[in-house]
């Protein structure tokens, strides 16, 4: 096989891999999706069985109670398992979380507090300076103007030259003065814009945290009632018996035998 052959056949070749690999990807996704069915009724199917179950507790099948039973200490070792680490270890982390959230919060806005005033009082002395050279450039132009009439540039030639030399520099500072009374304002739009930016995602993060200790909350409360609890094993128990279950069990009642 010469080597267009060759490549022509490697072509050939990767084409039909990247085919194969499309037709794959098909069918996973296929399979997927049909699985996503399939679960989701086994789930609804369970827990309405499980549901049934509970208020036949005594007419079970003597092997499917006996399972139940047995499997009973160990959804109640779970259970207090999840309650201590709700108590000691899921709540309390959650709480601290949102605490130091808060924190943030207002450690930033306490900054942004403490550099207003900063900035302020930056921005009325560069404006009383500001205000100070403009009315010695007004001075300056004023003596220049009147020197300047007539035969007068001849006799204050050096005067005046001295005065726009001192109107020049004083138009540099103006400049400077301008200059850092922009940066004073764009320092404090900065910030408060970057503060505000801020604030918003971490009352986000705060209103996430704080759904997540409620949440949390709510179900140690749950935790801590041993009547709740105990149904909660028992429907656990249930549950985890049917589901492995491998062989069809009798039951007086014809749609939970069904079932």
């Amino acid at each position: 096989m010469n080597a267009g052959k060759m490549l022509k056949y490697l072509d050939d070749q990767k084409l039909a891999i990247e085919a194969l690999i499309v037709q794959l990807d098909e069918i996973q996704v296929a399979f997927n999706a049909q699985f996503d069915r399939f679960k989701a009724q086994h789930d609804a199917m369970l827990d309405r069985l499980t549901d049934q179950l509970v208020g036949w507790l005594d007419d079970l099948d003597p092997a499917l109670r006996a399972g139940v039973e047995q499997r009973l200490p160990e959804e109640r070792r779970r259970i207090d398992e999840r309650r201590q680490k709700v108590r000691e270890d899921y709540l309390p982390r959650r709480q601290q979380a949102t605490d130091a959230l808060l924190n943030q919060a207002q450690a930033e806005l306490a900054e942004l507090r403490a550099l207003n005033p900063r900035l302020d009082a930056r921005e009325e002395e560069l404006k009383r300076e500001k205000a100070k050279l403009e009315d010695q450039l007004e001075g300056l132009n004023d003596d220049i103007r009147r020197k300047s009439r007539g035969f007068g540039v001849l006799r204050h030639f050096v005067s005046i030259t001295r005065d726009d030399r001192e109107r020049q520099r004083i138009i540099g500072k103006l400049e400077l003065i301008n200059n850092s009374l922009l940066q004073v304002r764009r320092e404090w739009e900065d910030k408060r814009q970057k503060i505000r930016a801020n604030q918003a995602k971490l009352q986000e993060q705060w209103q996430v945290e704080s759904i997540a200790v409620a949440r949390l909350q709510s179900e140690l409360d749950q935790l801590d009632d041993s009547h709740r609890c105990e149904d909660l094993a028992l429907r656990r128990a249930i549950h985890h018996v049917v589901d492995v279950l491998k062989e069809p069990v009798s039951s007086s009642d014809p749609k939970l035998e069904a079932g």
